[in-house]
């Protein structure tokens, strides 16, 4: 802060002028600063939660709605027939209530703010209705299986590699999906719909993230 010498400004006007402009200059910047960090935020424009795969990103802002953007635009679920959004835009049946998000861009999970999961896309497996859904399915499907999940996570490849995982409101992880290289850790190589058991993983994980034909969990 430039603060004037009331004797300089007295003997030379032109000095004085030019503090007090820089002073009013500060001020300026100074309340400016201060109107931003009090003013109210856009919640549509903040993200709670984000994920990119495949060329495709999609986030759970704050107002809790879905937005995707990217490549695979008709499995986005964006209602654009276009080969590509370019900018966040809502998903059809996911504008309100959502808390997280996993996506491969061609399937989408959701965890709402009820705790309850949803899924759309076209992995008959990754949507988790039990039997194989296909060839896609272009509304969200309640999985049912999977209501109080607190975290979700898609491994996603090609051929025999796409599976999921989630965290259970009892604390354990149930895989489903494809599992060709025994990725749903449930010491089979048989392809499941439904949320199924990771051996030796019921309860006490805090998080779990998933790969190319692997899963993580840490306690």
């Amino acid at each position: 802060m430039h603060w004037i010498n009331t004797a300089i400004a007295a003997s030379n006007p032109a000095v004085a002028s030019i503090a007090l402009r820089r002073t009013f200059a500060v001020i300026g910047v100074v309340l400016v600063v201060l109107m931003a960090m009090g003013a109210p935020r856009d919640a549509s424009a903040q993200a709670n939660d984000i994920v990119s795969r495949n060329s495709a990103t999609c986030a759970a802002t704050t107002a809790g709605a879905l937005r995707c953007w990217g490549a695979s635009a008709l499995e986005l679920g964006t209602g654009s027939t276009t080969a590509e959004v370019r900018t966040p835009t809502d998903v059809i049946g996911a504008t309100s209530g959502v808390s997280k998000v996993t996506t491969t861009g061609e399937t989408t999970c959701v965890i709402g703010t009820d705790a309850t999961v949803k899924c759309r896309g076209t992995n008959g497996f990754l949507l988790a209705q039990g039997v194989y859904i296909g060839p896609a399915s272009t509304t969200f499907l309640p999985v049912a299986a999977l209501s109080g999940a607190t975290q979700l996570g898609f491994g996603y490849g090609s051929g025999f590699d796409n599976h999921a995982c989630a965290i259970t409101g009892a604390g354990g992880v149930q895989c489903w999906g494809e599992n060709g290289f025994r990725q749903l850790g449930n010491n089979t190589v048989s392809d499941t719909a439904t949320p199924t058991n990771v051996i030796g993983l019921t309860s006490g994980v805090a998080e779990v993230h998933s790969g190319l034909r692997f899963s993580c969990a840490r306690l």
